[in-house]
């Protein structure tokens, strides 16, 4: 079967482990360097008129890039906690919140949604779309073996009229 390709775009804008080393504080900004990548990743996109992304202050900076890369196209926003929040995953499995707070990761459920009702919203997406978020959006279309920490882009595909699935691309 045929492989359709869509122009819906996953930017993961996670944290490398060694660049968090020097961000103490939880939900940094990116550093430079990690404004470059995502600029470079966004050469790499055609147009896009939507832009969805998580909670983050790193979600938020990206849209901010794509924003400045695409204008002066007139894009749709549109922010999700299913794309991702704020809060932070410790080595150790607790989540670090933005005030500082460490809860026990038995004691957090965040903004998360079931495996099905995530595939729905991500199924539901219009073409043109790019998804500044978390890792997990790639997770739920089962993609893990190049999923990794750090500024990454992935194209979501399907065969046929199947459901979406997430294709490495950078």
């Amino acid at each position: 079967m045929a492989i359709r390709q869509t122009s819906i775009y996953v930017l993961t804008v996670g944290s490398d482990p060694e660049e968090l080393a020097n961000f103490p504080c939880p939900d940094p900004i990116h550093s430079n360097a990690g404004e470059a990548r995502i600029r470079s990743l966004l050469n790499a996109i055609g147009s896009c008129h939507f832009v969805y992304v998580g909670r983050g202050k790193r979600h938020k900076d990206a849209e901010l890039l794509a924003l400045d890369h695409w204008k002066p196209v007139m894009i749709t926003t549109r922010s999700s906690p299913i794309l991702g929040t704020a809060d932070f995953r410790l080595p150790n499995g607790d989540v670090l919140l933005t005030d500082g707070t460490t809860v026990p990761s038995g004691q957090y459920t965040g903004s998360t949604l079931t495996p099905e009702e995530s595939r729905l919203f991500l199924d539901g997406l219009p073409e043109h779309t790019l998804l500044c978020a978390d890792r997990e959006p790639i997770v739920v279309l089962g993609l893990t073996s190049s999923l990794k920490p750090g500024i990454h882009l992935h194209v979501l595909e399907a065969e046929g009229k199947g459901p979406l699935y997430a294709r490495f691309v950078a």
